[in-house]
């Protein structure tokens, strides 16, 4: 039996060459996105569809040396192991281990993982500073909130930051929060500003209120993460006026 790294990107394949009648997928990740690879001789018809943690053993007499893997759902690039050769491996570990490879260097490997920063300082006529970080109606994806960094810059009392819920984009757009793996896309999640008249709310889609002391930052780790669906957002807002603050999103993206 031999082990063969992969990194399969959407619309691309991945050929291995082996003498080979078995192969067990090992492990793999693609940021979120669906990890279904395809295997199939080079010479034959026959596709197999492969999870990690699953194998497939062909036919008695059929032993082929040229293979080619594909990336079925083409969702995200797909970065693992597979194991290919003569006889057959079982592997009795719990369920669900087979994919634990550092999640968090594969997301950013594979071009998935996201950290954007947004700042607003609110001047003049008596307004609340927010920043926003929100996914547009028609992207395909969905964005997996993971933490929060709050910093109230420039005032000299404490403040509260309220984070929220919101269906309505903001109108002034800073840009798209950056790719961790650099020289990758942006995120199609955007940071958007408004200076608001009125303080934030406190409704049912107020998830936090957190008081932040002046030119101090605040990091918000969430056990579990906030999705954001398409059409959906947050809004980080301060509570004093005429004041400034500068808030991190830190998620991962994967197709929908």
């Amino acid at each position: 039996m031999q082990v063969f790294d992969i990194s399969i990107a959407p619309g691309t394949t991945r050929q291995v060459f082996v003498l080979a009648s078995y192969v067990y997928f090992l492990n793999g990740s693609a940021g979120g996105a669906d990890t279904t690879i395809g295997l199939k001789a080079e010479t034959g018809s026959e596709t197999v569809y492969l999870k990690p943690g699953q194998a497939y053993k062909f036919a008695d007499g059929m032993l082929e040396s040229r293979w080619i893997l594909s990336n079925v759902q083409g969702a995200g690039t797909i970065i693992g192991q597979v194991m290919m050769g003569q006889g057959e491996f079982q592997d009795n570990r719990v369920s669900g281990t087979v994919e634990v490879v550092d999640g968090g260097k594969t997301k950013s490997l594979a071009g998935s993982a996201f950290l954007g920063r947004g700042a607003n300082a609110s001047s003049g006529g008596g307004a609340f500073p927010i920043v926003q970080l929100i996914n547009p109606a028609a992207s395909l994806k969905r964005q997996i909130v993971k933490q929060l960094y709050l910093g109230a810059i420039t005032n000299v009392t404490p403040q509260s930051i309220a984070v929220m819920g919101t269906a309505t984009a903001l109108p002034v757009l800073l840009g798209n929060a950056p790719n961790k793996n650099q020289g990758q896309p942006a995120s199609v999640a955007e940071i958007r500003m408004q200076n608001s008249g009125a303080p934030a709310g406190t409704g049912t889609l107020t998830y936090l209120n957190i008081s932040v002391l002046p030119s101090t930052n605040t990091t918000i780790a969430l056990t579990e993460p906030i999705i954001l669906n398409p059409g959906f957002g947050l809004n980080v807002q301060g509570s004093l006026l005429t004041s400034a603050i500068d808030i991190g999103f830190e998620f991962s993206e994967e197709s929908i």
